[in-house]
């Protein structure tokens, strides 16, 4: 199924045009701890560690997807393909584990070989981690204002707490374990005053302590090596000293700037530096003076070694500067991310990790400069489009312009493809599995070899246009552009031929095939933009018989602003379609609408399940997947996703629902109704 938002389509009615093909405090006894409660965990997969490569030895313990779908009181478990955009990460301070926060996700890896521990679903991504100090419990906060205290052993919950405050929030465990110090807004204005500095007790949720201060840019915090201060930034710039024990306030150390992004303490507790990212400049104080004027040098981020030999200066080219403290100049940089360096945690003298924007995540010998480690199954390419081969694998089409093809019975990303320059918005297997074509928005369509993983042809057109859908009819490739729809049987030729002009403004299509047979119609959603108003199809939905006679079947809706998207049921006996706000479902038999459900948004994707009992869609700009019972018009939410949802394929021979989404994940859902949470237990 064919799902695109932005997209303009067509209708068969015979011209031409030409085509042409492109080249290619104290310490406070805990409370007791309750029996744990797992959470689903996730067998560990292999690591993608070429992206250009097929992946060997894969999971002797993966089962199939099926199987990890749990569902809940309130919720359901999907399986995830891809770890997405790294949101946080902690390294425990032995160095030995590496905990990352994905979306709505949390992984732990053991740092000498990069091999997953253990990766645990969250209804909401985490912001913020730190490992207790002997590293037996992880800790970490969540977008819902949430902390969450994990055994890192196995990494099951038992411990889940609501935070004190809200938003951007920030923490660090204090020295004992069993306590950690964190601040964060109390209200829900951006750039308040009103921030709350606390020390919380992760067993019982009791605070300690607690202390009104100044308001931050963002939450930013660090406790001091020797754990007697610990230091927060103000919105103006500021440093504030405070005492680890009773919250009284220490010392103020005013910056020059106020868009501080890091605070981190010398090991000997002494220097405090400040990173000021848009500056690319860091200011460093020695606390405890009676004149703490700050020294200013180039610089995002400086973290000491943990012996207080050397410094680690982040740039914003992407390249990380290890500094001799007693020689400063000796030194090495570290090369190899693409973007700005967004957080360094330095554990042992021996190793440094660093995230970027790029998405990677690198493991250092900062004493040598050589990478030992390259974390790149986190990754923050987008994904843009799905589609389900015969056999079951799945492909995925990102923003960067590559395909990836991957194993959900082993959750295992087995090759990315590259070739294209643009986000791939479509794509779609031959009926057979030996041709995958891709489409980007300007029209140019690749076919690849399904075999060699090649790329074996491609095709451009002339003039701009618009790629508005792929779809396969038995050998032959529907191609769907702004002004043309064309075939294309890869075995006879290396380019395209028309099939027919457009309609004006075709805006979404898709094909049906019922029972398993062969697409039997193609269906096309019609807007009206202004220079339209007078086209007879303007607000239609057109069905289009895929015979020689091409029969067209007319549905119309004057009433509505213009059809956007468009999705037939599983069985073919009903289509959906969108426009500016409303969803209306027709009966293709009676043509009659059988279901018109207002105010619904601004629809980005439209689905079905595979019992024909809900139309699901997403909102533009919206990470929840939701569905409308037919026959009730009952809503439910699909919670998983971190980031818009830019795909929905339903796999009706396997029974499965796949989302893809910008977070970079792929989610696979039970294809029947009812699915997720209820609409009243979503707005609790």
């Amino acid at each position: 199924m064919l799902k695109r938002t932005a997209a303009l389509l067509v209708l068969a009615v015979l011209t031409t045009m030409g085509c042409r093909q492109i080249e290619p405090t104290p310490t406070i006894t805990p409370t007791v701890i309750p029996t744990p409660t797992p959470l689903a965990l996730y067998p560990p997969a292999p690591l993608d560690s070429s992206p250009t490569e097929t992946d060997a030895n894969p999971s002797d313990t993966a089962i199939n997807g099926a199987a990890l779908m749990v569902e809940g009181p309130t919720a359901l478990t999907p399986l995830r393909l891809g770890k997405g955009r790294p949101s946080t990460m902690a390294l425990s301070a032995d160095g030995a584990w590496l905990a990352v926060g994905g979306p709505n996700s949390l992984t732990l890896y053991d740092t000498e070989s990069l091999a997953e521990q253990w990766s645990i679903s969250n209804r909401y991504t985490p912001t913020d981690m730190a490992f207790s100090p002997d590293g037996s419990v992880l800790a970490f906060t969540d977008a819902a204002d949430h902390l969450l205290v994990i055994d890192r052993e196995n990494g099951i919950e038992f411990m889940t707490h609501d935070l004190p405050v809200r938003n951007d929030h920030a923490f660090a465990f204090h020295p004992d374990g069993n306590h950690i110090v964190l601040i964060g807004y109390t209200s829900n204005q951006p750039r308040s005053r009103n921030a709350l500095l606390a020390m919380m007790n992760i067993y019982s949720g009791d605070l300690n302590w607690q202390v009104r201060t100044q308001g931050y840019r963002r939450a930013v915090l660090s406790i001091s090596p020797d754990g007697s201060k610990v230091a927060t930034a103000t919105w103006l710039g500021q440093a504030l000293i405070f005492d680890v024990d009773s919250g009284q306030p220490l010392e103020s150390l005013d910056g020059q700037f106020t868009n501080m992004t890091s605070l981190n303490w010398s090991s000997d507790s002494e220097l405090l530096t400040a990173g000021y990212y848009f500056e690319d400049t860091t200011i460093t104080w020695r606390v405890g003076r009676l004149d703490p004027d700050g020294k200013q040098e180039a610089g995002d981020t400086r973290v000491w070694s943990p012996d207080g030999s050397r410094l680690a200066i982040s740039r914003s080219d992407g390249s990380v500067r290890i500094q001799n403290v007693a020689d400063p100049d000796e030194d090495h940089r570290l090369v190899g991310h693409e973007s700005s360096v967004v957080e360094m945690v330095w554990a042992q003298p021996n190793l440094l990790v660093t995230r970027s924007w790029d998405g990677l995540i690198i493991l250092w010998n900062p004493i040598t400069g050589q990478m030992q480690h390259r974390l790149s199954n986190h990754t923050r390419d987008k994904l843009w489009s799905t589609a389900v081969a015969p056999d079951g694998l799945i492909a995925a089409g990102t923003e960067s312009g590559s395909v990836q093809l991957w194993d959900p019975s082993i959750q295992q990303r087995l090759s990315t493809w590259h070739g294209h320059n643009q986000p791939v918005i479509e794509l779609a297997f031959s009926a057979d599995g030996r041709w995958l074509a891709s489409g980007q928005p300007n029209g140019r369509v690749v076919l690849w070899n399904r075999a060699s993983g090649m790329a074996t042809a491609q095709w451009e057109p002339e003039q701009l246009q618009y790629l508005s859908g792929l779809a396969w009819h038995d050998s032959q490739l529907l191609i769907v552009t702004s002004r043309l729809t064309l075939h294309w049987d890869p075995d006879a030729a290396l380019e395209p031929t028309i099939f027919g002009s457009s309609a004006d403004n075709v805006t979404d299509f898709d094909l049906v095939s019922a029972n398993g047979d062969l697409p039997s119609q193609m269906a096309l959603s019609i807007a009206s933009p202004e220079a339209s108003r007078n086209n007879f199809l303007a607000n239609s939905l057109v069905l289009i018989s895929l015979t020689p006679q091409r029969e067209r079947v007319i549905l119309r809706n004057p009433n509505l602003l213009g059809f956007r998207q468009v999705a037939w049921s599983a069985d073919g006996s009903m289509i959906a379609v969108s426009d500016e706000g409303n969803l209306i479902v027709w009966e293709v038999a009676t043509r009659q609408i059988v279901h018109h459900e207002q105010n619904v948004g601004l629809i980005s994707h439209l689905g079905w399940t595979a019992d024909n009992g809900a139309v699901l869609f997403s909102r533009i700009s919206g990470e929840y997947l939701i569905g409308i019972d037919i026959a009730t018009g009952g809503w439910r939410y699909l919670e998983g996703h971190s980031s818009p949802i830019s795909a929905i394929t339903l796999d009706v021979a396997r029974d499965r629902l796949i989302t893809a989404s910008h977070d970079g994940t792929l989610l696979i859902w039970p294809a029947h109704w009812p699915l997720g949470i209820s609409a009243e237990d979503q707005f609790e």
